[in-house]
């Protein structure tokens, strides 16, 4: 992928799970070490049914477009009851002119615990594909990956996970039940994630509260921001910034990442629920 189009790649995927940079091209992994979950699902949203409609910009240019739904009828996997949830972001405009991108990420959540049961991302990337699933098994505390992107070379691995391990949709519904009431600024809040067949430890800063204009109108947001590790398209000691209402519904309004010359943005056009 080039440079231009990695750049407008990287604002797209960041409300997905927005510590994540673009799939396969990730710098050095940290040390991951298991921490006990410090947030509780006080509210299910994966019950609303909602749809979110984000559009990504780089100053004037139009970069592409997030869509994530979620269905608040059962799936059922295996004889699991679950709540789905489907991303799917694709570029279009002058970077779809550039690079050629439209992937899916679903999850499948257990209606009982909200812990993900099955987690399936589809990539299609100019001539890249992977096509996978991973079953989550909290017995055995394991996750069965399975790689279909190859039909006559299907690959199956296994990996250890700890009881509460999210996956990256997952975790973005947890980081909603954050009770950032009763943090000070400069809190932090771990996520433990698999993704990709490593398991990370996913740390958001509390920043306190803003004005922010909104398809809601104007009013006041929680803005939080990812720890990252070092990157060369990022400036700036904490170069992704997020804003969240600070009501009830925590719908995620607006993504910033400030890059090496200028900012990339992402911006909720749309929000409708069942």
């Amino acid at each position: 992928m080039n440079r231009s189009a990695y750049l407008y790649y990287y604002i797209l995927i960041i409300p997905v799970w927005f510590l994540f940079s673009c799939e396969g091209e990730r710098g050095g992994k940290e040390l991951f070490i298991p921490t006990h979950k410090q947030i509780k699902h006080t509210h299910n949203y994966y019950k609303k049914g909602e749809r979110f409609r984000y559009n990504a910009s780089y100053g004037l240019l139009n970069a592409g477009t997030l869509i994530i739904e979620n269905d608040n009828k059962p799936h059922w996997v295996d004889k699991t009851p679950c709540y789905s949830v489907r991303a799917n972001c694709k570029l279009k405009g002058a970077a779809g002119w550039m690079s050629n991108l439209d992937d899916t990420w679903e999850t499948c959540v257990d209606t009982f615990d909200l812990l993900p049961v099955k987690f399936s991302r589809h990539l299609q990337e100019n001539k890249y594909r992977k096509h996978e699933f991973s079953i989550f098994n909290r017995l055995e505390n394991k996750v069965f990956v399975t790689d279909t992107t190859r039909k006559e070379n299907i690959k199956n691995k296994t990996f250890d996970i700890t009881a509460d391990m999210e996956d990256m949709i997952s975790s973005l519904y947890l980081l909603r039940n954050a009770s950032f009431n009763s943090m000070k600024v400069g809190d932090t809040i771990v996520i433990d994630v698999f993704l990709e067949e490593s398991a990370y430890n996913i740390k958001v800063k509390y920043l306190g509260t803003e004005k922010i204009k909104s398809i809601f109108g104007k009013g006041t947001a929680y803005k939080i921001a990812p720890i990252l590790p070092p990157n060369g398209l990022l400036s700036g000691e904490l170069p992704v910034k997020a804003w969240i209402t600070n009501d009830e519904r925590r719908i995620l309004l607006k993504v910033e990442a400030n890059v090496l010359v200028g900012s990339l943005d992402l911006d909720l056009q749309e929000y409708s629920k069942n």
